[in-house]
């Protein structure tokens, strides 16, 4: 079992932890594939905001209800093995979609359901892989690993949108898929010699009588750990906002391409690329520099930054494309500023034991508005334009920057929690920055 540890220590963590990095981003370069193909043939088909909602609403809506319940799961089993088994049932519902497009017999709900269950399994990979980091990289260095993050996600943009579209003409969507679940293999492959370190529960207490807690007793507990901390519950409040508006923009990229700069999938690859150039120069930025000294601010210095791209987005004129690339570059380098300071934030401010079930928790709170918000945006789109959800978008964030740069809670959230030194006692918990040998 393992604790966060300190750069001081020193600990040799690179080459384990880069390893299971490494395999893990290639993976995601075959998923970003595949999702560049699913939405071209959606948008293809269908010319529909509605269609297009629909579908992040399925790859959406498992990790939105099935969150809370994944993060006890973390917490208590084996975190490698929880990967190893998320990305082997991800490939395989890949497969089973590719063999549909082999014998010309897909139908859109064939899609649906796969991008559901794709959803599920990729949302229980991303929860280990995320809570897993904070005991293998030294604290100090979580922001930093963070910005790195951030970069790959955005060289996966600069990569994947123009490499999908060439690809979709070469292999189509089939060729696709297959990429993804080879990719999915070979990161399998790799973390069977990363060692992935689990947290101590040696401290969780209950009063049970063979002092072990129940999955719902740890269930209960994460919820009665969060709401105990003022500061989070807002900032989960503000993340709702933002991705009510936020996850719909994103899922009708490829309709704003079509509809209203009236291009085709090469330029929509670009501007992937614009927006992956943004969220790589700043994610390098981010990895070395670590943002400003509140990270708070660093997160509201960058809700301002997309809420002025999303209003430029809602005014660009008709037609041309170059303000979409203008202002996928913006909203790019906004994402890094806003999500990167917060990742790194969480994993240094939450305990090791938590980090599961707070990461399931917060994610579905963040989300809970999204779905709602993916089946207004569809006929919204489709009957005022999809420029009007831009806009929109970009004068609520503008009113969240005031809320976000004075509300003491959430400017406070760096302290840590705000039971103190008591926090362990109450939940049962090891200390945070307890030093610790190599495992």
């Amino acid at each position: 079992m393992a604790k966060q540890f300190s750069i001081n220590d020193g600990r040799k963590w690179k080459t384990n932890f880069y390893s299971m990095w490494g395999g893990q981003k290639l993976s995601l370069l075959g998923s970003t594939l595949v999702s560049f193909g699913i939405i071209w043939y959606l948008t293809e088909k269908f010319q529909s905001a509605t269609i297009l909602s629909l579908a992040t609403l399925a790859g959406l809506v498992p990790q939105v209800i099935l969150g809370p319940f994944v993060g006890p799961l973390i917490d208590r089993l084996d975190r490698k093995k929880l990967m190893i088994f998320a990305d082997g049932m991800t490939a395989l519902f890949t497969f089973g979609l590719s063999l549909l497009f082999m014998f010309d017999a897909v139908e859109v709900w064939h899609i649906f359901v796969v991008l559901f269950f794709r959803s599920i399994f990729g949302g229980l990979h991303m929860l280990s892989s995320h809570s897993s980091t904070t005991l293998m990289v030294p604290q100090e260095k979580l922001v930093n690993v963070s910005g790195l993050d951030q970069s790959f996600s955005g060289a996966m943009n600069i990569v994947g949108g123009p490499l999908g579209a060439i690809l979709l003409g070469v292999i189509g969507v089939r060729g696709l898929l297959w990429i993804d679940v080879i990719t999915a293999v070979i990161a399998i492959g790799i973390l069977l010699f990363v060692n992935v370190p689990n947290p101590d529960r040696s401290a969780m207490k209950d009063a049970s009588k063979n002092g072990k807690n129940s999955y719902f007793d740890d269930l209960k507990i994460g919820f009665r750990y969060l709401f105990s901390w003022k500061g989070l519950v807002i900032l989960k409040v503000g993340s709702l906002t933002i991705n009510f508006l936020l996850t719909p923009a994103f899922a009708m990229l490829a309709y704003l391409t079509t509809d209203h700069f009236k291009k085709g999938a090469l330029e929509l690859g670009l501007m992937e690329s614009f927006f992956g150039i943004g969220i790589l120069v700043m994610g390098l930025i981010m990895s070395a520099w670590g943002g400003f000294k509140s990270k708070m601010r660093t997160t509201t210095f960058g809700l301002f930054i997309m809420a002025i791209g999303m209003l430029l987005t809602g005014f660009s004129p008709e037609g041309k494309i170059i303000y979409g690339y203008v202002t996928s570059v913006l909203i790019g380098i906004a994402l890094v500023f806003t999500d990167a300071p917060l990742t790194g934030l969480m994993k240094e401010i939450v305990h090791p034991e938590m980090q599961g079930r707070l990461t399931s928790i917060m994610a579905s709170m963040g989300s809970l508005a999204t779905p709602v918000g993916l089946m207004i945006a569809g006929p919204f789109s489709d009957r005022f334009g999809i420029t009007w959800w831009f806009l929109i978008a970009g004068v609520v964030y503008l009113g969240l920057v005031p809320v976000f740069l004075m509300n003491k809670p959430l400017n406070s959230l760096e302290e840590g929690h705000p039971l103190g030194d008591q926090v362990e006692a109450e939940f049962g918990l090891t200390p945070q920055t307890e030093t610790v040998s190599a495992d």
